[in-house]
Order: C-alpha cells, then sequence, then structure tokens
C-alpha cells in the first residue's frame, strides 16, 4: 500500500500489508473512512487467512486489522467474534489458512460509522475436508466499527460454502421505504444467485 504527494507524486509513505512468506495478493482498491486507508486481501484459494487493516493515511502506521475467519485456537482468539465463530468450525481448519478473504468491494457510512465488506470462500474448497458446519465468517457480509475494526454485525449468505459463493461482489447503500417504514439499507448481487437487502444499522 502506497501514499504519493499529490502536487509531486514524491513517495510518502509504503506498508507492506500481509505477511510475504505468505500467498496473500490484493485485487481491490483502497478505501477512506475517519482518516484510515482500509484495505482487504485475497488468495484465499492458496491457503491464507482473510482480514482487513486499517493504515493512518497520515503515516501508514496500522491502525487496526480484522479477522474474518478464526485462526488455530491454541494461540488464543484477536476477539469475541473469533471465539464464537470457532465454535462454527471443526478439525483442524487454521492449516488451511480458513479463506474467508476480503477481495473486493468495501463501503463506508460515516453517518454510522460502519464499513462493509463481503468475504470469500473458505478453504479447504470443499466442506467434507472443512468436516462441516457453516464456517463464519466466510462467505458472509460483514459491517464492522471504523474506530476499532470489531464486527457490529454478519449476515452469512452461503454457509457452508461448497462451492466457491463468495460474498464480495459489490455492496450498494440505499435509503428506502419498505412496507411503509424507512430503511437504511445494503444490497449485494450475490455470487449464490440471491439479491440481498439487508438493515445497514
Amino acid at each position: 500500500l502506497i501514499a504519493i504527494d499529490e502536487r509531486t507524486g514524491a513517495p510518502v509513505w509504503s506498508v507492506s500489508t500481509a505477511d510475504n512468506a505468505k500467498p496473500y495478493a490484493i485485487s481491490s482498491a483502497p478505501r477512506i473512512a475517519k482518516g484510515m486507508v482500509v484495505i482487504g486481501n485475497a488468495g484465499g484459494e492458496y491457503g491464507v487467512r482473510g482480514y482487513i487493516s486499517a493504515y493512518d493515511a497520515e503515516t501508514g502506521k496500522m491502525a487496526w486489522r480484522s479477522y474474518t475467519v478464526p485462526g488455530d485456537p491454541s494461540k488464543g482468539f484477536e476477539s469475541k467474534a473469533m471465539e464464537s465463530a470457532a465454535k462454527t468450525w471443526s478439525g483442524e481448519w487454521w492449516k488451511t489458512g480458513g479463506g474467508g478473504t476480503t477481495w473486493e468491494g468495501i463501503v463506508y457510512d460515516p453517518a454510522l460509522d460502519l464499513l462493509y465488506f463481503g468475504t470469500g470462500n473458505p478453504t479447504a474448497w470443499y466442506r467434507a475436508l472443512r468436516g462441516g458446519g457453516d464456517n463464519l465468517y466466510a462467505a458472509s457480509i460483514l459491517a464492522v466499527h471504523a474506530s476499532n475494526g470489531e464486527i457490529a454485525w454478519h449476515f452469512q449468505t452461503t454457509p457452508g460454502d461448497n462451492w466457491d459463493y463468495d460474498a464480495t461482489q459489490p455492496l450498494m447503500q440505499a435509503d428506502l421505504t419498505i412496507g411503509g417504514r424507512a430503511r437504511k439499507v445494503i444490497m449485494q448481487a450475490n455470487k449464490n444467485e440471491f439479491f440481498y437487502v439487508l438493515d445497514r444499522e
């Protein structure tokens, strides 16, 4: 991730957003929220663990990192969300990374101070190799607090995904009247062929 001076093009700072010893990639554009640059990563099919990271726009220093799937339980969990998610996995999923990478669009609602993004497939690809379970928070739409990256809510579009049904398609925010009531929604035409309209609050 590289910052340049808009007037001169001179580099200001650069930071590696992933462990270069692992097969991570970046395929999405970063987003700006609260003076931070937020970016995800790709590479779930190669055996990595998904997350998004926020960096101070002025200095490039990491402000927070939010994982999308749980890691090795013996090393402890980064959050209560990851501890809860681990109950939906079985076997030794962390040995193949877990997947759930955030390799496409991230959107931000400044009024709610929430960042929204979709996650990719779990790994290993085949559910039988993962031992079953819903495999949170892979193949899900997540909302996190922009201030600290903590998960505010989730909606899993394809529990226990067995078909590479990523939930990383573009997300669109809108204010709609549904059933006579004003609703703040977020919408996605998902890879699983359903169109979702979720309350983004």
